[in-house]
């Protein structure tokens, strides 16, 4: 897990839409997924995270309308975040809503 980047799997679900979160992530192999203790402002909390490779497959597996404008933005922002080692937050503008 050191070094690599990490997302927040509920996070990711929610912006998919997707609602069985721990049914998406088991359908996910083995070195695709884990656990993590993040902080947060109500005390630490254990997180199901998922790798980049498992972002992917979370997120291509989507055939909903909502997830169209999150895999382009995945594709074209936070791949190229990634690829260049900036590891650093970056939102994602959900258009439909307005919220970030």
């Amino acid at each position: 897990m050191e070094g690599e980047p990490w997302f927040a799997a509920r996070d990711v679900c929610d912006v998919l839409e997707i609602q069985q979160v721990v049914r998406a992530v088991e359908r996910l192999d083995e070195d695709e997924k884990g656990m993590s203790l993040i902080h947060t402002l109500g005390g630490n909390q254990e997180t199901t995270i998922v790798n980049e490779p498992g972002l992917y497959r979370l997120i291509m597996g989507s055939r909903k309308p909502e997830a169209r404008e999150f895999k382009r933005w995945v594709v074209h922002e936070v791949r190229q975040r990634l690829q260049t080692g900036f590891t650093g937050p970056a939102r994602y503008q959900d258009r439909r809503s307005g919220e970030s």
